[in-house]
């Protein structure tokens, strides 16, 4: 797929009062603004109320608790976002899930932002219907392949650990969010910056076979310089060894 195209540097916003989600920058002036965060979270958070109207398998669905939250990577990771269960809450001790929205991947164009979304929706909805969608480790089984394309989104054919973890929107999601929910690219301005320093440069691939634990992960895995021409035959699965498939900006998600 191709990657997403990245939006122009964002213009810069009115000021807003000081609260934990805001970003402090003091002018040459000495006066100071803040460029808050708060837009991108309300878009999120209506996104998340116009799903179980408007989205299949979603509709008349009321029994997720989420708390929806940008976090940082520090990089540009493939992945743009996670969702785990009873992460917040209240101080009367009501619980909620976290969505994680990954901040570096805010400057994707919105509506892929809110594909990433509705990925993490899903695994909310299983978890509410005690639905085991993907392991500790991140790899998504049939389970969440089966809710995921009822509710719009493909899932690319498993080639690493994430199993079905790479989606991207079908077209006609992609219309249904366009044209009935009308993002509101304004509310997505702000996006964090990677950290080059922090981004690893490749020195080796990672191959591996058809063999798999009792938890339906990879087994075996090696990994080998990219110097070197590497051809091997796994004596248990007789399968080849294969390099392990990068995703794209467009497809990639947890």
């Amino acid at each position: 797929m191709a990657k997403a195209k990245v939006n122009p540097k964002p213009k810069p916003m009115e000021p807003t009062a000081p609260s934990s989600d805001t970003v402090i920058v003091t002018e040459a002036d000495g006066s100071i603004r803040t460029v808050s965060i708060r837009p991108t979270i309300a878009e999120l958070e209506r996104f998340a109320a116009w799903v179980p109207g408007n989205v299949p398998t979603f509709k008349g669905f009321k029994a997720i608790r989420a708390t929806i939250v940008p976090v940082s990577q520090g990089k540009q990771a493939k992945c743009y976002g996670h969702f785990q269960a009873d992460k917040w809450s209240t101080r009367e001790g009501e619980l909620s899930g976290e969505i994680a929205i990954y901040s570096e991947g805010l400057r994707r164009p919105p509506v892929e932002i809110l594909g990433t979304l509705l990925h993490e929706l899903i695994h909310a909805k299983n978890r509410a219907l005690n639905i085991d969608d993907c392991s500790k480790n991140g790899r998504h089984n049939k389970l969440f392949q089966k809710s995921a394309e009822a509710a719009g989104l493909i899932c690319a054919k498993p080639v690493d650990f994430y199993g079905y973890g790479y989606t991207s929107l079908t077209e006609t999601a992609r219309k249904l969010i366009e044209e009935k929910f009308v993002p509101d690219a304004v509310a997505f301005s702000l996006y964090r910056l990677a950290d080059p320093q922090k981004e690893k440069v490749a020195t080796s691939h990672a191959y591996q076979c058809r063999c798999v634990n009792e938890n339906g992960n990879p087994a075996f895995s090696v990994r080998v310089s990219l110097k070197v021409s590497f051809h091997a035959q796994c004596l248990d699965c007789g399968a080849d060894f294969v390099e392990k498939r990068k995703a794209t900006e467009s497809e990639a998600t947890a």
